[in-house]
């Protein structure tokens, strides 16, 4: 037999009595004890209906999910919270334990099951049903005793679930104060006994219609939309409609405001507020029976409303695709440019940057961030005469042909002054604004790149 061959035999009976060795004289680990063991196998998806009865309360609670949801039967029927009924049908379905130990009836009581802190019985899609009885947490305060319904042996569980089956009615509810989600509203009118404000959204673009005509800063109807679609009443006063002398006592037969709002599909809710009591006010929602109250942060944003602070502060509303022209005339350049059909803008003139490509941005951001300071409907004739030799002329022609010009006056202290000829108005403005439109020809029309052979 050849060295080399006898080598390789060697080497072989070597890797086999290691496997052996490894494979046999060793057997596999066994499962690290105390090791979550699920006590359902479901998932949360699967459960209907739930049915929760708590220590201390004379009325159960009751969840039920449906096609649109879950709805929340008992103790009253309300459209329920839709995150924390999942959460509690989560906590349920997913309820495992490290540890069991056998029942004994003289330390039931020990164990907070007797009577237990809270009795979960749930249904699934199946029909199969579960019961589950939750005591007191343990020593370690991170587990509770349970006994799940037809078990010889009581288990220890998540405190997690008995905190999800002993939350409070008010958050198994759905709170919302008016169910339309901001982004789909069209309209918006709220009044007070002294004031009446509306606003019409045509397009993107909001517009003002009362008290009087005028643009509407979009940014504050953003604000006021929100903070109505995301407010949640903080407790409910009377489930019940009441009758005219209770709702005087609300303040709800005069309210201090009223809010109507209109969605892009034609859906309408109304909010009354009436008086109020500490940090809330007394609502409700005009489509439904039951009074709650609300925080007077929400209030207070409709309240402090005035005209000057929801009409809109830019100079000209100006998106650049709804323009085929530009003129811009400042203090260090002159130049023209079109819209090609890719979107880009070409210089016309100087003869010299004839074809290169501006950044038009220089001129249509600033248009669309910079906010008024003060806006003036009667300005004086002095304003009037820094505006007629302008430190910035820009002349924008729309896609169908109409001019509007945008003049903006030298520098008067810390604060220039911009009107725009589609209106009377003139805009008092920081002066940070006049340095971002007196840009250069080089930030307007970057250098040309020379080709690699050529640098």
């Amino acid at each position: 037999m050849k060295k080399s061959t006898l080598v390789v035999l060697l080497l072989a009976a070597a890797l086999g009595g290691y496997v052996y060795y490894s494979e046999f004289r060793h057997p596999a680990e066994k499962p690290i004890e105390g090791a979550p063991k699920p006590l359902y196998k479901f998932q949360s998806g699967e459960i209907t209906t739930i049915h929760l009865t708590r220590a201390g309360e004379n009325t159960p609670v009751t969840l039920e999910r449906n096609e649109q949801g879950w709805a929340l039967t008992l103790p009253v029927k309300a459209r329920a919270d839709q995150p924390n009924a999942d959460s509690l049908a989560d906590a349920l379905a997913r309820a495992a334990t490290t540890r069991t130990l056998p029942e004994d009836p003289k330390r039931m009581k020990e164990y907070g099951l007797e009577p237990p802190a809270a009795t979960v019985e749930f249904r699934l899609k199946n029909g199969q049903t579960h019961k589950l009885e939750l005591g007191s947490k343990d020593f370690s305060g991170m587990d509770v005793y349970a006994h799940e319904g037809g078990a010889k042996d009581l288990v220890l569980l998540p405190d997690t679930v008995l905190t999800e089956a002993t939350r409070p009615v008010l958050d198994l509810r759905d709170r919302t104060v008016l169910d339309l989600p901001s982004w789909e509203l069209t309209e918006m009118d709220f009044h007070t006994p002294k004031s009446k404000f509306r606003l019409e959204k045509k397009g993107e673009i909001w517009n003002m219609t009362e008290p009087r005509e005028a643009p509407a800063d979009s940014d504050q109807e953003a604000t006021l939309s929100s903070s109505l679609s995301s407010a949640r009443f903080t407790a409910v006063e009377d489930e019940e409609t009441p009758d005219q002398k209770q709702m005087a006592g609300f303040g709800l037969t005069s309210p201090e405001l009223t809010v109507h709002v209109r969605s892009e599909q034609g859906n309408e809710a109304t909010l009354l507020v009436g008086k109020k009591d500490g940090n809330t006010y007394y609502a409700r929602d005009a489509s439904r029976s039951l009074v709650f109250r609300v925080e007077d942060s929400l209030v207070k944003k409709f309240l402090d409303a005035s005209f000057e602070s929801l009409r809109d502060k830019h100079v000209l509303r100006a998106n650049a695709d709804d323009f085929s022209k530009l003129y811009v005339h400042n203090e260090k350049l002159t130049l023209t440019a079109a819209r090609t059909s890719d979107g880009d803008w070409q210089v016309l003139e100087p003869a010299n940057l004839k074809g290169r490509t501006m950044n038009a941005w220089h001129v249509f951001e600033p248009l669309n961030t910079t906010k008024a300071t003060e806006v003036i409907d009667h300005p004086s004739a002095a304003i009037l005469a820094k505006l007629s030799k302008p430190a910035v002329e820009i002349k924008l022609t729309s896609t169908k042909g109409a001019v509007t010009t945008v003049t903006v006056s030298p520098k008067d202290g810390e604060s220039v002054y911009a009107r725009a000829s589609s209106a009377a108005t003139v805009f008092k403005m920081d002066a940070y604004a006049l340095v971002q439109l007196d840009f250069t020809k080089d930030e307007a029309v970057p250098p040309e790149t020379p080709p690699a052979g050529k640098r």
